[in-house]
This record gives structure tokens, sequence and C-alpha cells, in this order.
């Protein structure tokens, strides 16, 4: 989830809050969102969190779906638009508590949320040596999305830099939360189907062999990371 899911839940907060009409007249379903709801779009740290954000989020996803296919030119930001009914199939098995899901989430909240935001600074280092890695062979700045030759060239890179996040992100929440923890990671952001909609279709094959490459080692970096910090 969860770095994709942090975006999704954003975004809802940056489309909140504006008409009640919903004829197709504007392009952005506003008329789904309020700014009056007591419970933060936000990530929850908890099971108690969890199911009061259920009953707010839920709704609102269910009503832009809706929007949506009353009005086919709806905007919604990139990876939403592509994925929205997959959220929502998702979302729902998280939200009910009777799913395994669910009961699985639960337990690991408080460390997943904590590790959302702590991941960044472990993974970082090793995403930007691999994208050295592959830019070097082009002349290239790692760090800038915008000196690439061609559309083609950029959308890889693109692709590459958000799959390594996502898979450092899995290994960190192996290494910090657990196995069954990083597991639970891994097929939420396999079911939403994230890479499909941020990586051209016709390198996915490579995408895969350079995750399934690079997520062990990473795993082991942030392990000794991890027993180095532990021993201060």
């Amino acid at each position: 989830m969860l770095i994709f899911t942090s975006i999704l839940l954003v975004s809802f907060g940056v489309l909140s809050g504006a008409t009640e009409d919903d004829s197709c007249k504007e392009r952005r379903p506003a008329h789904c969102f309020t700014d009056d709801d007591d419970v933060p779009i936000e990530f929850p740290d908890s099971e108690e969190a969890l199911n009061k954000l259920c009953p707010v989020l839920l709704p609102r996803i269910k009503c832009v779906l809706d929007y949506k296919k009353k009005c086919p030119n709806t905007y919604l930001p990139p990876g939403l638009d592509e994925n929205l009914d997959d959220i929502y199939v998702v979302f729902g098995e998280a939200c009910d508590t009777d799913s395994e899901l669910h009961k699985g989430l639960s337990t690991h909240l408080p460390c997943i949320e904590k590790n959302i935001e702590g991941h960044v600074a472990a993974c970082k280092p090793m995403v930007k040596e691999v994208l050295e890695e592959m830019t070097s062979h082009l002349n290239l700045d790692w760090d800038s999305e915008d000196v690439f030759p061609n559309d083609e060239d950029r959308a890889k890179y693109i692709c590459t830099k958000e799959a390594l996040d996502m898979s450092c992100f899995v290994s960190s929440t192996s290494v910090k939360c657990g196995e069954e923890a990083g597991e639970i990671s891994e097929s939420i952001i396999n079911r939403i189907g994230v890479l499909d909609v941020l990586c051209p279709e016709n390198i996915h094959e490579d995408i895969e062999a350079l995750v399934a490459l690079v997520q062990p080692l990473m795993e082991l970096g942030l392990a000794a990371d991890e027993m180095v910090s532990k021993k201060k």
C-alpha cells in the first residue's frame, strides 16, 4: 500500500469539497467529497483508525467510480484513473473485518505506518546507486527526469525508479515489521497494479527481472543497517 495508498489519500484530500452538482458539468467529481468529516484522510496507524477511516473513504471511492461511469471525461490524477476499480476492491477487503487481509494488516499497521516515512532515508541511497548505473550508460544525470532525449527513455526511468522504491519499501517493511507485513504490503501493491500504470507494457518483464535481482540485496543491506542501529 503504501506509498501509492498514501498518494491516493492525499489525492482524495486535494479533490475534496466543492459542489453538490453531479451533472457532468465538472470534470472533477468534487461532489463526492466534503470538508466536514471528523475523520482525517490519512494512512491509519491502528485497527481503530482503519475502522474509522473505512466508512468515510469507501463511499467516496464508490461515488467517484459511479460518477466516472456516468461521465467518461471525468478527470482523476494519473494512476487513480486506471486503477480505481482495483483500489476499491482492495480497500473493501481491507475494511472487511472478517477478511484475512484486514486481520493481517491490522496487526502490522502501527509499524507499517511508521515505516512509510522512515524507509525513505534507508532506501534512497540504494535506489540512487542502481539508477546511477542505469543512466551512466547514457551519460545522463540520474536525478533529473528532464534530461532524457525522448519520452520512452523518460518513462523507463520513472518506472524503474518507482519499482525500485516500492521494492525497497517492501524489503524495509519485512526487516522492520516482519515477513508477514512485507508480504501483505507487496500483495496490495501488486493487486492495485501500480507498476502496470507507471511502466510501459514492453518493459514489464525487464522491470520484474530487475526487481527480482535487486530486492534480496536490498533486504540484506537493510537488515545489516538495522542490526547496526540496534547496537548503537
